[in-house]
């Protein structure tokens, strides 16, 4: 039995051990200033290499020193004395000469890229290759003498052996720099006292490359339970124009597929916006399938044409969804087995890739008949909408990247055309770029005011309504451009789509169909596809605004959406709850819209070849935790 005694000392001890936890606590908290809005690079693999950051698995610790021109690049390389250092760099230092001399220097320790607003926003800033997707699209379609992306800095190509973490917040900046002022200056005195410097975590499991990385993950085991990397991929969304049991008996040249990409890059950590790159294509592409779905709204007897909008996941990364459907489509399971669309059935495919506020586009497309009648059908449709489109078709003609790529890879002779801003080189100075945002594209969300003439919202609009008159009148020759259809509504409409994918995940639009808040965070969304075991949210919130601009109303309740009981009501079609779950103002929605996987064949193929190239072989490593913090 315990005495009072031996009480009063165990009392006694759990005071003392408590304290010296709050104390050792209070110390920490003290000694360091974690940052919990930064964000790291981190490490991918494909079948023969690995790029991307790591740190140690302590951590990479290094001394502020703030990099604000060539002087201070100097100083750090060739008479800094008190390293490793951690740079501090602007947008308009973050260029491929200063970040690789500083990549290898023995004084550096890691970099921190800090943004702090417009008014540090350089001319360029593009961390992807000069030739995008240079090794998985068609040969000799880009020339390193005038590439695509001529102020591509390559920095998503990078194995980079200091830690990279960027922030965006001006007041941590301020607080980094105010460290830094008051203890590291002056330079040359460095050596003599205690000095502000920077901490970065961010271990990366996975090394060397994918079939390296699958193979440690394939010695998991309840001895040894961790996973090292994951494949990269989430889901294409698929929409129907028309159900497909009526093209169950379809012939060739039948499916007319319009596809744009649901996905940018990302260097760092849930940055990705995509505003040029990506947005402009997945407004678009949604903005057609309304108003088409308002120009054909019944499917007619005389029809022997489809369309199929198609939203690709993945396809920064060598054309993951893109690839994946043509896989599918070959061996006879898009988007099923039991009714399935295969590549001869295509009759002509056409991507949305970077769209502007110019209201001019440039067709690119290879010698075809039906390729260069459909260019000259939407000169024609588009001109009505104060649209200008240019572009022939040729057999030597250079395709910028995109999904059509994997098309052609797989049957050269199927017609497409790629419908961008740019004719020889891209426009877009930020393409897959943290800068590659609303202002980017000039975008101010009016918010149901009047919205000017020449604005991203009306350019978009425009486009859209001249594709979409372009398609019915493929599918229906006869169809003209109603009066009842009012433009100011699809205007405003763009604005919100705008809106949400550009700045805010919480807009009305997106809460509203999904009947909740999105997710738990602020800001824009971010479209980088992540891995195949964490679904994207943004693919979600993509799938049910579709279901809303383009579904039909039905009387069902949730539960009978949810799980549709009558056989006759489902057909091949799918049904959706949108607008919340109160009953009195969700709406089940009948809707041709479905998901199909979106990660790469490589890693479905038995023994597959890991160095052929064929395929999208990437994965992204797994780590425990990243952090910054200053002391």
């Amino acid at each position: 039995m315990l005495t009072m005694n031996k009480i009063v000392l165990l009392v006694t001890l759990y005071f003392c051990i408590n304290s010296v936890l709050c104390q050792r606590k209070d110390i920490h908290h003290m000694m360091y200033e974690t940052f919990k809005n930064a964000a790291m690079c981190f490490r991918t693999l494909n079948g023969t290499n690995q790029v991307g950051c790591s740190t140690s698995q302590s951590g990479s610790t290094g001394v502020v020193h703030f990099v604000n021109n060539e002087s201070d690049v100097h100083w750090l390389l060739e008479e800094s004395k008190a390293g490793p250092y951690v740079a501090v760099v602007p947008p308009t230092m973050f260029l491929r000469d200063v970040m690789l001399s500083l990549k290898d220097s023995p004084n550096v320790g890691g970099v921190l890229l800090a943004i702090n607003g417009t008014g540090d926003r350089p001319a360029h800033m593009s961390p992807d290759d000069t030739c995008p997707n240079r090794f998985s699209s068609l040969g000799g379609s880009c020339d390193d003498s005038n590439p695509w992306n001529p102020v591509g800095s390559g920095f998503l190509q990078v194995d980079w052996t200091v830690p990279l973490f960027v922030v965006k917040d001006s007041l941590v900046i301020q607080q980094i720099y105010e460290c830094f002022e008051k203890f590291n200056l002056p330079l040359e005195r460095q050596v003599e006292r205690s000095l502000c410097s920077l901490q970065m975590t961010g271990h990366m499991y996975a090394a060397v490359d994918t079939p390296t990385c699958l193979r440690r993950n394939s010695l998991i085991n309840s001895f040894n339970p961790l996973r090292y990397c994951d494949p990269m991929g989430d889901q294409n969304v698929i929409s129907h124009l028309f159900s497909r049991h009526h093209f169950s008996a379809a012939p060739n040249n039948s499916v007319v597929l319009v596809s744009a990409q649901l996905d940018a890059a990302a260097m760092f950590d849930g940055l990705a916006p995509g505003a040029m790159t990506t947005v402009t294509g997945i407004v678009t592409l949604l903005t057609t399938a309304h108003l088409l779905s308002q120009l054909l709204p019944e499917y007619k007897e005389t029809y022997t044409k489809n369309v199929v909008f198609t939203l690709m996941n993945g396809e920064v990364q060598d054309y993951i969804g893109s690839s994946r459907v043509v896989y599918d489509m070959q061996q006879g399971k898009f988007p099923s087995a039991d009714l399935p669309t295969r590549l001869e059935h295509l009759d002509l495919v056409i991507d949305l890739h970077q769209l502007d506020a110019t209201r001019k586009l440039y067709c690119h497309c290879l010698q075809s008949n039906t390729a260069q009648t459909t260019v000259e059908l939407l000169v024609k449709s588009s001109k009505s909408f104060g649209v200008n489109v240019e572009g022939s078709c040729s057999p030597d003609k250079q395709l910028p990247p995109s999904s059509l790529h994997s098309f052609l890879k797989a049957n050269a002779s199927i017609p497409g055309i790629i419908v961008t801003n740019h004719a020889k080189k891209y426009t877009n100075m930020f393409y897959n770029g943290l800068l590659d945002d609303a202002e980017n594209v000039g975008y101010q969300y009016a918010n149901g005011s009047q919205i000017p003439d020449q604005s991203i919202q009306r350019s978009l609009t425009a486009v859209a309504q001249g594709l979409a008159l372009s398609l019915a009148q493929m599918v229906d020759s006869s169809v003209t451009w109603p009066a009842n259809l009012s433009v100011e509504t699809t205007v405003a409409m763009v604005d919100e789509l705008l809106h949400c994918y550009l700045e805010e995940r919480q807009c009305q639009l997106f809460r509203n169909i999904s009947g909740d808040s999105v997710g738990p965070l602020d800001g824009p969304l971010p479209l980088y596809v992540g891995v195949s075991q964490s679904p994207n949210l943004v693919t979600r919130m993509t799938l049910l605004a579709l279901a809303q601009l383009t579904g039909r109303p039905t009387n069902m309740t949730q539960a009978q959406c949810a799980s549709p009981s009558d056989p006759s009501k489902v057909d091949y079609h799918t049904f959706y709850w949108v607008g919340g779950d109160d009953p009195d103002t969700g709406v089940c929605m009948e809707t041709d819209i479905t998901l199909t996987t979106a990660i790469s064949p490589a890693f479905l193929i038995e023994n597959y070849n890991w160095t052929s190239g064929e395929f999208s072989s990437w994965t992204e490593s797994v780590w425990p935790e990243m952090s910054l913090r200053m002391f």
